[in-house]
């Protein structure tokens, strides 16, 4: 049975243990009875660290279910300021840098957890976690990480759902890169649709494959989609040079000029040394320039100054065949509107050029 003393001792052990798994709940309860069976100054200190602690807990449960993830971060760096040996609250901490971007600091406090000896099991699912959250690249990382733990514990329930999405989007995304190298844009961009669906809370993974659809949206001739995908990887993701650059060509293809140099400077200063990019940004600004000065009617037409009559209506032929209203129907608004103006001013160009006087007139 034990004296009342030992009981008290039992009690604050139990409470201590309990606080630095996080049921703080629970540990005031052990606490309460520890003082009620011991005199002990240092109960009261340890009882007043669980009730400072107790509503960080609860605040950063709700933050966390409702994504407020910044909320939720500052919550975790207090408690593991509270309490540093608690390798709950430093698990907590990492989730949450997971969420708000920055899963390579989690992912280092983690490996310093390992590095003392410290294989909770929490912390070897939070380091595939870290891991998943960091990109496409460290994906067989996760994936090798998240079955090491299954292999200890096969019944962890976040480390089996965080193996599916992890196979899942390896598959999805493995199919949807083999479709785009064989030019089967459509079921590409299918497959990267599926693969956003897996985890839409990892932003680094979603900008990726949403800067892969933008790609086939592209080649696909879905100018405005591909344009939209882009934005989002850029919202997920505001220092994603590739997005940048994607969305950049987008808009030389649109001839949307202006729009294009603007991305392609914010590529550039992401990154200075790329020769491309500064290359693609000059282009952009001769283009620029030059569509701010009256198209030749040839240059409409694309036919050499000195074109025959036959000439000239096989290229108007050919450029209306394209341009016309009805070839543009299921486009979207800008591109149909762009196509319009195209049309009208192919057809001004050959009424003038078609009729000797007024090419005559024109020329001089």
């Amino acid at each position: 049975r034990g004296s009342p003393t030992a009981l008290g001792r039992a009690h604050a052990r139990l409470a201590r243990a309990l606080f630095l798994v996080g049921d703080c709940d629970t540990a005031a309860e052990h606490y309460t009875e520890a003082m009620a069976l011991q005199i002990n100054p240092q109960l009261w200190v340890e009882m007043e660290q669980v009730e400072q602690c107790q509503p960080l807990v609860e605040g950063y449960t709700t933050s966390f279910e409702s994504q407020h993830f910044e909320r939720a971060l500052d919550l975790a760096a207090r408690l593991s300021s509270a309490a540093p040996e608690s390798v709950v609250f430093a698990v907590m901490h990492c989730e949450a840098l997971i969420h708000v971007g920055r899963p390579g600091e989690a992912r280092q406090q983690l490996e310093e957890l390992i590095r003392e000896d410290i294989v909770d099991e929490e912390v070897v699912f939070m380091r595939a976690k870290a891991l998943f959250y960091s990109g496409l690249s460290f994906l067989p990382q996760a994936i090798s990480h998240v079955r090491r733990l299954l292999e200890r514990i096969p019944d962890h329930e976040s480390g089996q759902r965080l193996l599916d999405q992890c196979s899942r989007l390896e598959h999805l995304k493995t199919e949807g890169n083999t479709c785009f190298a064989n030019k089967k844009w459509a079921e590409a961009s299918e497959y990267y649709r599926q693969a956003l669906e897996v985890d839409p809370l990892n932003r680094r993974l979603c900008a990726v494959l949403h800067c892969n659809r933008a790609a086939a949206k592209k080649e696909e001739g879905k100018l405005d989609d591909a344009i939209k995908d882009c934005d989002q990887a850029l919202v997920l993701d505001p220092h994603y040079e590739k997005a940048f650059l994607r969305r950049a060509r987008c808009h030389m293809v649109m001839e949307n000029f202006e729009n294009a140099i603007r991305d392609f400077d914010c590529a550039r200063r992401l990154n200075p040394a790329s020769r491309e990019t500064e290359r693609e940004l000059r282009d952009a600004l001769v283009r620029l320039k030059l569509s701010r000065q009256p198209r030749s009617m040839y240059a409409i037409l694309g036919v050499p100054r000195d074109a025959d009559e036959k000439q000239l209506k096989k290229a108007y032929r050919e450029q209306a065949l394209k341009f016309h209203p009805d070839k543009w129907a299921g486009a979207s608004e800008e591109e149909r509107a762009r196509a319009e103006k195209q049309f009208k001013e192919l057809g001004e160009a050959y009424a003038v050029l078609a009729d000797p006087v007024k090419r005559a007139r024109y020329d001089h």
